[in-house]
Formats: structure tokens, C-alpha cells, sequence
């Protein structure tokens, strides 16, 4: 009989192993090294989420930093984890967010309205 070889049935992945770190990113500045916490790091797409990147402060040890990135990445996984039931309205730099966020949002600028026409019925022509 001839020798065998070990069956080859593990899967490869090229997702690196799990660290205490979930999403840390570490980035060159001038004069140090920089920790960011960073969304994509942690799954594929983040879905909308608010913080993609997340500046970590320098000067903490690391389990500080390890807490804060488990912190951050248990944020995301809420918001993922979310029932999709009100639409998120994300920011994209476009009027139709921006009137969009104003209609959805609670803020105080809604206190302050003009006796001859309301904001919204404006917004709303702007963003059909």
C-alpha cells in the first residue's frame, strides 16, 4: 500500500483570528502611532451604523484599549442585532438626508417656527 497523507478538509479563512481587540486599527500619525476602533473591522458592512471610525485615545494601557473596542464592537452588534422597524436615516451629505433627518429627529430647531409657514410643509416639497 502506498503512504497516506492527512485529509485537507479544513476550511481557510481570511479572517484572522479573534483578539481581545475586536477592531482596533492602529494608524501613523507624525509623531506616534494613532489607535482607531474601526466598524469594518469587525464585520463586513456595518449597515448605516453612525460610527464607522471611532478615535481611541493614545495614552491608555492595554486593557483600557481592549475594553473600549469590546465597548464599541458590542455597540455595533446591538445596532445589527436591532428589529428593522423605523428606517434609519443616515447623513450622506445630500438635502433629501438633511430634511430627512429634520423630519425625523426631535430637536430643538422644531421649537422655532414662523407664524406664516411651517418648515415642514417646505421640507417635505424639497424632499420629493
Amino acid at each position: 500500500m502506498s503512504e497516506s497523507h492527512p485529509a485537507r478538509t479544513g476550511q481557510k479563512t481570511s479572517m484572522p483570528p479573534r483578539s481581545n481587540h475586536p477592531g482596533l486599527k492602529w494608524r501613523r500619525t507624525a509623531n506616534r502611532r494613532q489607535p482607531y476602533w474601526v466598524a469594518k473591522q469587525v464585520v463586513r458592512d456595518p449597515k448605516g451604523f453612525p460610527e464607522r471610525t471611532i478615535r481611541l485615545p493614545a495614552d491608555v494601557d492595554e486593557d483600557t484599549l481592549a475594553e473600549l473596542c469590546r465597548d464599541h464592537t458590542a455597540r455595533l452588534l446591538a445596532w445589527l442585532a436591532a428589529p428593522e422597524g423605523d428606517p434609519v436615516v443616515a447623513y450622506d451629505r445630500t438635502i433629501r438626508a438633511l430634511s430627512r433627518l429634520y423630519q425625523t429627529n426631535s430637536t430643538p430647531i422644531h421649537l422655532f417656527t414662523t407664524s406664516s409657514a411651517t418648515p415642514e410643509r417646505h421640507i417635505r416639497t424639497v424632499s420629493r
